[in-house]
C-alpha cells in the first residue's frame, strides 16, 4: 500500500483523532460565494489527517463532471505550530487515472491562512485554494489535485478517509519529486471539492403573445349595396362598441355594427344599419331605409317615404309623415307607420 515503509517518515493524526476531525466538520462554501460557481466533484468524509511535508506529497484524482473554468479547489488542511515551509497546490493531468507530470495550474498557500492542528485535537476545515488563472477542464476527463511542501520544521496535514469513498478517482502518495506516485487504493480518498464556473443559464425567451384579434365587424344589413352603388353615399362606419354616428345633409350609408348605437341620418335619402345591439336610429328628412338588426331597437323614419325593418328583438318603430313601410320582424314589436 502507499507509503507503507517505502516513502520515508510521515506525520499522521491517527484514529484517536477521528472523532475530533469529524466533529470539526468543514467550512462549507455555499454556491452563493459565486453566483455562477457550482460544486462539481466532492468527497467530504475523513477519518484521519495525512501528513504532507518535504518527503511526502499527496494527490487526489477526480473526474470532471462539467466543462468550464476550475475557479478553485477546496482541501481539508491544517498545519503544526512549527514552520511547515511552503505548501504548493497543483492541478495536473491524470492519464489513465494516474498522477501526470503536466502542471495545468499551480499556486502557493500561505501557512498563516491554515488552522493549527494539534495531536488528538486537530482543527479541520475546507480551505479554498484559488489558482491565479483558472484552468479550463472538460467533463469526463480525469485530473489530479496535488499538495506538496518544501522543507520546514513542521508539517501540513490533509484530511483523508481510510476507505475508498470517491468512485471518480484514487488517492496517491509519493516520497517527493522524482519518486513514483503510488495509489492508496481501497485505503482512502482525500477530502476535496472542485468548483467550476458555469455560465448563467440563457433565459428562455417568452413567446411573443399573439395580438388578440379584433372582433369582426359584421356589415349585415337588409339594404346592402354593391360597392359601386355605395359610391353615391357618404359612408360612415362605427365599431363593435357604443357609437354615435351623425350623417350629412346628403345621402348617407351608415353602419353601426355591434354595441348600442345612436345613428342620425339627417337630410338626404339615407340607409341606416344598426347591427347587433339595442340601437336608436332616426332617418330625418328624405326617403330613408332603416334596418335595426338584432336587439331591441328604436327606429324613426321622420319625414319622407321610409322603409323600416326591425329584425329580431322587441323593437319600437315609428314611420312618421309620409308613405312608410314598417316591418318589425321576429319578436313582439311596437309598429306605427
Amino acid at each position: 500500500m502507499i507509503g507503507r515503509g517505502s516513502v520515508g517518515p510521515r506525520r499522521t493524526l491517527g484514529a484517536a483523532c477521528a472523532v475530533g476531525l469529524l466533529a470539526a466538520g468543514g467550512l462549507t462554501l455555499s454556491q452563493s460565494a459565486g453566483a455562477a460557481d457550482a460544486v462539481d466533484q466532492q468527497q467530504t468524509s475523513q477519518t484521519f489527517a495525512q501528513g504532507v511535508q518535504e518527503n511526502y506529497a499527496a494527490a487526489q484524482v477526480f473526474t470532471a463532471g462539467r466543462s468550464g473554468p476550475l475557479v478553485r479547489v477546496e482541501l481539508k488542511l491544517a498545519r503544526t505550530p512549527e514552520d511547515p515551509g511552503t505548501l504548493t497546490v497543483e492541478l495536473r493531468n491524470a492519464p489513465a487515472g494516474q498522477v501526470g507530470d503536466s502542471v495545468l495550474a499551480s499556486t502557493q498557500v500561505a501557512a498563516a491562512d491554515l488552522p493549527l492542528a494539534e495531536i488528538f485535537n486537530p482543527p479541520s476545515v475546507f480551505v479554498p485554494v484559488n489558482f491565479p488563472v483558472a484552468p479550463t477542464i472538460s467533463a469526463g476527463t480525469q485530473y489530479a489535485v496535488v499538495a506538496r511542501a518544501a522543507a520546514g520544521a513542521g508539517s501540513y496535514f490533509a484530511g483523508r478517509t481510510l476507505a475508498d469513498a470517491y468512485p471518480g478517482g484514487q488517492a496517491f502518495e509519493t516520497a517527493g519529486e522524482g519518486t513514483p506516485w503510488s495509489a492508496v487504493g481501497d485505503e482512502g480518498d482525500y477530502a476535496f471539492r472542485t468548483w467550476v464556473l458555469t455560465p448563467d443559464p440563457t433565459p428562455t425567451p417568452k413567446p411573443t403573445p399573439k395580438p388578440t384579434p379584433k372582433p369582426k365587424l359584421e356589415a349585415k344589413c337588409d339594404f346592402a349595396l354593391s360597392s359601386k352603388a355605395a359610391r353615391k353615399y357618404n359612408v360612415l362606419k362605427g365599431t363593435n362598441g357604443n357609437d354615435v354616428l351623425i350623417g350629412t345633409k346628403g345621402p348617407d350609408l351608415i353602419y353601426g355594427y355591434g354595441g348600442n348605437d345612436k345613428i342620425r341620418g339627417r337630410g338626404g335619402n339615407d340607409i341606416l344599419c344598426g347591427g347587433a345591439g339595442n340601437d336608436d336610429l332616426a332617418g330625418g328628412g328624405g326617403d330613408d331605409k332603416i334596418s335595426g338588426g338584432p336587439g331591441q331597437d328604436k327606429l324613426a323614419g321622420n319625414k319622407g317615404n321610409d322603409v323600416l325593418h326591425g329584425n329580431g328583438g322587441r323593437d319600437h318603430l315609428r314611420g312618421g309623415p309620409g308613405r312608410d313601410t314598417v316591418n318589425g320582424g321576429p319578436g313582439k314589436d311596437d309598429e306605427r307607420s
